[in-house]
């Protein structure tokens, strides 16, 4: 990904702000790969995300733009008005509330073990989870559900470079928009309570050195 992020700078368009330049390489492109990649989404198809955070909306967003259907699904009620922004149709507090919308591709953002199983229970016959979240080491997938509904499930990590070029693409032309948010280094441990708490949706970054650079632009 590294040697991805040097091959692409050089073409980034000047109104390309810095601040957006590290994230595509994390939660878009990794969404970017899970979503269009492992499950193979496209238009027509129906797409229920899990966990509605920094990359889970990014998936929802990139699933719309695929031009699928999207629903999301996550525990916490505050995510669902980004998540229709983003371009949910709608959003879920549980896993199973996704049956009746018989979603073709689960992407499990959050991956806890209630969730992986759940998805596979929840799927469609024929249908595709893809498992992007690491929140449980161990998961008790319901192994009659996936043989006898034919479910593939499917581990995705991160992204290839041309996939990395692509989000660049979509970020350059508008249709994605990397969340950031910059925050004073100053303010560094509130900023990382604020991450313990679940009460940032995007990336934070900070610049250790901005602070100095204003003080010597005013003198």
């Amino acid at each position: 990904l590294h040697r991805a992020m040097v091959t692409t700078w050089d073409h980034f368009p000047e109104t390309f702000p810095s601040a957006w330049a590290g994230d595509p390489t994390d939660s878009v492109a990794t969404a970017y790969h899970a979503v269009r990649t492992a499950g193979s989404v496209g238009p027509g198809r129906t797409v229920g995300v899990i966990g509605l955070g920094g990359l889970g909306l990014n998936g929802v967003r990139i699933a719309k733009l695929l031009g699928a259907t999207v629903y999301g699904v996550d525990v916490n009620p505050s995510t669902f008005g980004p998540a229709t922004e983003a371009g949910a149709t709608a959003c879920f507090a549980d896993v199973h509330q996704l049956t009746a919308q018989r979603p073709d591709v689960i992407v499990d953002f959050a991956g806890v073990p209630s969730t992986a199983a759940a998805a596979v229970e929840c799927v469609r016959p024929g249908g595709c989870v893809v498992l992007v979240g690491l929140g449980g080491a161990v998961a008790p997938i319901p192994i009659t559900s996936l043989v006898m509904r034919n479910v593939q499930l499917v581990g995705s990590l991160g992204a290839s470079k041309d996939e990395l070029r692509e989000v660049y693409g979509l970020i350059a032309s508008g249709a994605l928009k990397p969340a950031v948010q910059e925050v004073p280094f100053t303010e560094l441990p509130a900023a990382m309570d604020r991450l313990a708490r679940g009460e940032v949706r995007g990336r934070l970054y900070t610049r250790p050195r901005a602070d100095l650079r204003v003080s010597v632009d005013a003198a």
